[in-house]
């Protein structure tokens, strides 16, 4: 059905449709038969295209479509691996980092924390330095967060007043200790020392109770006694439990240390939670972007190998049908079967090859025709001299062979036909004569003419002359040898 068809159909199937049909209805029948004509247009033109494309063209074609359908393949797969490349990145450079980097400020702090009261306890310089060293790393920490996270800056503008405002505290603190009366500090190290060792005492003789206890149960008891008061001393708390009592300012000091130490720490275990939580989220994301990846992926892969399944089933036989017919046609020719023709379907290469065929087939034949009429003219004429010439008569082919005699030369040579019909010259036997003559002729590739020779057992006297004969391409085909018997009265004596 062709296009006027179609919209003569349609036309036709509006006319009939029922009135109670909505309009959404009639306006959907109405693309559909649009779309059977776009469609059957495409495919018209898509064979008229395809008829005139040679083999390396629809060659090339058929890559670019398989080319094509890969590219979206490449496309998903380039937008995969660089969305994975950017989420490692927010995982390993940032969020890995910062958290980590947190955490470092937090353990610092602890380390600083640990300098503060080794220095306030011995009073060693080494200290002092620890102190001052690992108060400059927590800045340089801080300062690579916000680096590394513009949305952290508020974060660490906080971590570095509070770091600023523990070491202004702390200098304020070690001033004030070195500037002590050493006799008063002196007389604090002796009260802790005193109460060191009541609490050593103590623990002692609980210890020695439970040894010599025999009931377990008080044994237990006694032992669970000396840790808990194991655990109820510490000369640090002591000796600054001892010096709030008799400095109050030193007390706010390190209530104000311990103030920036907490909100130090709180600041960095914010912001380290907030980073674990993003390095999760962005390896949920990874899941969902892998996931889309392979979905999509496999979708494109399917459609690429039915694209290819269809390239590999239609284009081969648009190419080796043609090409196996020609070979057909040509094999049929070799065996003798001139009449036949090649069709051609297209106009590539094999289109343009079996047009050719069929002019040479045409002319093989006419060629043929003319050689056969030849042939037959020349073998007509030659029967014609044999039967009615006086003369004897011999012809002999491009291979030396004897094809055709008559009785006379038969009996000038005084041999049965049969023992000569067949044969080649050469093996005529005591005819040293007629073979140099023939041999002559050969060599000079011309007639010769009235030529005096002896033939045959009786020596008859005769005059022979020889004819070349040629073929269409000036090939020489054949020679004839006429032999004219002397009368004896003519003959020199």
């Amino acid at each position: 059905m062709d296009e006027t068809n179609l919209i003569k159909t349609d036309k036709a199937n509006k006319t009939d449709l029922p009135e109670n049909i909505s309009n959404k209805e009639k306006i959907t029948s109405s693309r559909l038969v649009s779309f059977r004509i776009w469609q059957k247009n495409i495919i018209k033109r898509f064979l008229t295209l395809e008829a005139v494309m040679t083999i390396k063209t629809k060659i090339a074609f058929g890559l670019i479509g398989i080319l094509i359908s890969l590219a979206p393949v490449l496309i998903f797969s380039l937008w995969y691996v660089n969305n994975m490349r950017n989420i490692m990145d927010k995982i390993i450079l940032e969020d890995v980092g910062i958290a980590q980097t947190a955490e470092d400020i937090s353990y610092n702090m602890l380390l600083v924390r640990r300098a503060e009261k080794n220095y306030l306890l011995l009073k060693d310089e080494k200290y002092l330095i620890e102190n001052q060293n690992k108060l400059a790393e927590i800045d340089t920490l801080a300062m690579k967060i916000g680096e590394l996270s513009s949305s952290d800056n508020e974060q660490v503008r906080k971590i570095l007043n509070a770091a600023n405002l523990y070491s202004t505290a702390f200098d304020s603190l070690v001033i004030r200790t070195r500037t002590q009366d050493i006799a008063r500090y002196k007389i604090l190290r002796e009260e802790v020392a005193r109460e060191f060792r009541n609490w050593r005492l103590t623990y002692d003789n609980l210890i020695k109770q439970a040894e010599a206890a025999t009931d377990s149960t008080v044994q237990d008891s006694l032992l669970r006694a000396a840790d808990e008061h194991a655990s109820s001393f510490s000369l640090d708390n002591a000796m600054q439990a001892r010096e709030k009592e008799t400095d109050p300012e030193r007390a706010l000091l390190e209530q104000k240390m311990e103030t920036t130490t907490n909100t130090i720490n709180n600041i960095a275990s914010i912001i380290a939670k907030k980073h674990w939580n993003n390095m999760e989220t962005h390896r949920k994301e990874s899941i969902r972007s892998n996931a889309l990846a392979n979905r999509n992926i496999i979708t494109i892969l399917i459609f690429t190998i039915c694209a290819s399944a269809f390239l590999i089933a239609y284009l081969p036989p648009r190419i080796s049908k043609p090409i196996t017919h020609i070979t057909n046609i040509v094999k049929r020719a070799e065996k003798g079967d001139w009449g036949v023709t090649a069709k051609s379907i297209s106009r590539d290469e094999i289109g343009e090859l079996a047009i050719f065929f069929n002019r040479m087939m045409k002319q093989v034949r006419l060629n043929d025709f003319l050689k056969t009429q030849k042939i037959l003219s020349h073998f007509h004429k030659i029967e014609l001299l044999a039967t009615w010439m006086n003369e004897a008569f011999i012809m002999i082919d491009d291979q030396n062979t004897i094809t055709l005699i008559n009785e006379k030369f038969v009996d000038l040579l005084g041999v049965s036909e049969s023992e000569i019909k067949g044969k080649t010259i050469m093996e005529l036997e005591n005819e040293e004569e007629l073979l140099n003559f023939y041999k002559k002729t050969m060599e000079r590739r011309k007639s010769l003419q009235n030529r005096e020779l002896s033939i045959g057992k009786e020596n008859n006297k005769v005059l022979i002359s020889s004819y070349i004969l040629f073929n269409e391409q000036m090939i020489m085909d054949s020679v004839i040898l006429r032999l004219t018997p002397i009368p004896k009265t003519n003959q020199i004596a």
